[in-house]
């Protein structure tokens, strides 16, 4: 359950759209599963500054972001600390919405969001100007039937795509890079077999890590926290 930082090398020679990413660094965060508790928060802070250290040029938090709070009062404090929270990051931070964002209130965290003049991308696209420029999309998460083709005016910029269930990709015929969390590579995982199960209807190779074909890259993290058990076996938080 300890998360390590782990890091993937992408040869943006293998394809166009990688080409174009050249030099820049992204970095995942997914999956949090955070418990409303003074000791979750304060593992939160170090993940917060674990990730500033890697000095990514974006940081992309892929959902996930709650153990199991339903009650409206204790989620509207949960969702103000939380997205307060993101300030701490040095990089431009974007986020989507995953499935339990969904199941506790998925148009609460919208509004959240946009209460606090914060972002989340659901099924839209942004142009960042920074020094190095790049277009993301945010797609909404697949397993609760969110995911819908967006329409982007993204030019010849450089493009990443976010989503929450790796199967977005799939489901939406997506090209170029995009980047994954939801399935915790298993999170209960064996030896050369690998996640026992995966909550997505994703192909077995990009339940975890980087999946490739002749129309994209998948990149699956598998995420910082644990769903319905506290436990992970051969799939690292990350």
């Amino acid at each position: 359950n300890r998360f390590r930082i782990t890091q993937i090398r992408l040869n943006t020679g293998s394809a166009p759209y990688l080409k174009q990413l050249d030099g820049y660094t992204f970095a995942l965060v997914s999956d949090i599963h955070l418990k409303n508790t003074e000791a979750a928060w304060s593992k939160w802070e170090g993940i917060i500054n674990a990730v500033n250290e890697q000095d990514p040029d974006y940081v992309f938090l892929l959902g996930d972001y709650t153990a199991e709070i339903y009650d409206q009062d204790t989620l509207d404090k949960f969702q103000f600390r939380f997205i307060s929270s993101l300030d701490a990051f040095e990089a431009p931070t974007l986020p989507i919405l995953g499935n339990h964002e969904t199941w506790n209130g998925r148009n609460s965290w919208i509004e959240a969001f946009e209460d606090m003049n914060s972002t989340v991308l659901e099924n839209e696209a942004t142009i960042s100007k920074e020094s190095k420029k790049l277009c993301i999309i945010g797609i909404g998460d697949s397993y609760t039937g969110f995911a819908k083709r967006t329409e982007t005016r993204c030019g010849d910029m450089p493009i990443v795509t976010i989503t929450h269930d790796p199967y977005a990709a799939i489901e939406l015929n997506g090209i170029g890079l995009w980047f994954a969390g939801h399935t915790h590579c298993g999170q209960v995982s064996l030896p050369l077999i690998k996640s026992v199960i995966a909550p997505t209807s994703a192909p077995k190779t990009a339940h975890c890590g980087r999946h490739q074909d002749n129309a994209r890259t998948i990149i699956t993290s598998s995420g910082v926290g644990n769903s319905m058990i506290d436990l992970r076996f051969y799939a690292k938080s990350q």
